[in-house]
Order: structure tokens, then sequence, then C-alpha cells
């Protein structure tokens, strides 16, 4: 993708973050609005099975979203040099 186009999504604020909460891993996407990649960071993790029911705990989430936040905003400011403060919209796939 073309740096200038990517430094202008960010600076419209044209720019969504996906999460996706997945079995064996959190998962966080920022993309353009036409779902070009712009960084991406995970965390391992495993949900749980309590009383029959494959679950996160939500303390579990909390203390995971910050690791995988820190992979992606590390990669978007290594390689666009730029702070974004708004997104255009944020998504969550349990």
């Amino acid at each position: 993708m073309d740096e200038s186009r990517v430094r202008d999504e960010i600076v419209s604020g044209n720019i969504s973050l996906g999460i996706e909460l997945g079995s064996t891993r959190i998962k966080e996407v920022l993309v353009t609005n036409d779902f070009q990649t712009i960084a991406s960071g995970d965390y391992l993790w495993e949900n749980e099975l309590d009383n029959g029911i494959w679950t996160y705990p939500i303390e579990k989430i909390w203390m995971v979203f910050k690791p995988a936040t820190q992979r992606w905003h590390w990669q978007f400011m290594t390689n666009t040099v730029l702070n974004s403060r708004r997104l255009g919209q944020s998504g969550l796939v349990p």
C-alpha cells in the first residue's frame, strides 16, 4: 500500500481496529476502509471449560489486551511515525 495514502487515511481517522477473541489467541488488526492491514498484534492464550461451556474470564481478557495492543501499536508507530488519536470504528469478534 502507498505510504502517503496510509498517512492520509490515518490523519483523517479512516482506520478501524478489529479484535478477535479466538480460542488460542487474541488478535488485533488495524486496517484502512478498504481492509488493507496497517498493523497487527496478537497474544497467545487459551479459553477455559467452565461447567461444560468454553469461556473467557473477563479478567484474563483485559490482562492480555495490553500486550496485544502494544504489539500493533509499536508496529504502527515504527512504520508510519504518526500519532492517530481516533479510529473510524472498532469491531469485536467473540
